[in-house]
């Protein structure tokens, strides 16, 4: 995954942006003071559509299955299961949940997250913990960001459904949610 950065390069001070601030700092004294960073625009996300994906893509084991996910979603095999994913699996407009045929190991989930944690310095809550569920959330600085592992049982099979990726609200994780309780064997 790439990072866009953007640098502002010399020339004319006016159209650099901040010139006429340094100016009018140069004559009252004061010492220039940096232009503040423009914030982008948040864009609330829209709902996304959710429509059954054949999970067939992801293996043998997965055919005659399917899960709800976008339309413009892939499914594949991924991450020793099946992924459902979109081309952008960050941002608005993201999704991007994985499927196990098989009970993830909770407490032992809860110490990798606490051990990342740590050695990031960030801060862990973990806001749901019961036998077939573990949500919680990170903090690092002002950034919060969201996951989840489900556990839900298909006839005699239990499935792990769980974020790929770290989500920036609560809403993503609703729509990764509805995905995982519509897992179904046809």
């Amino acid at each position: 995954m790439g990072v866009a950065l953007a640098v502002g390069c010399g020339g004319d001070s006016k159209s650099a942006g901040g010139g006429e601030k340094k100016a009018e700092a140069g004559k009252t004294g004061e010492a220039a003071k940096p232009a503040e960073a423009a914030k982008p625009a948040e864009k609330a996300a829209e709902p996304l559509v959710l429509v059954d994906k054949d999970l067939a893509p992801a293996g043998e084991k997965w055919a005659g299955w399917s899960a709800k996910g976008p339309e413009s979603a892939t499914v594949m095999e991924d991450l020793g299961g099946a992924r459902i994913a979109t081309p952008k699996v960050r941002g608005p407009g993201a999704f991007d949940v994985a499927f196990k045929q098989e009970r993830i190991d909770f407490a032992a989930r809860k110490k990798s997250i606490q051990e990342g944690a740590d050695m990031a310095k960030s801060t862990v809550t973990f806001t749901v913990d019961t036998p077939d569920a573990l949500e919680w959330s990170s903090k690092m600085g002002d950034h919060t960001s969201y996951q989840f592992v489900l556990v839900r049982k298909v006839g005699d099979v239990e499935v792990s459904c769980y974020t790929v990726t770290p989500r920036e609200s609560e809403a993503e994780i609703a729509d990764l949610k509805k995905s995982c309780e519509s897992i179904a064997k046809k």
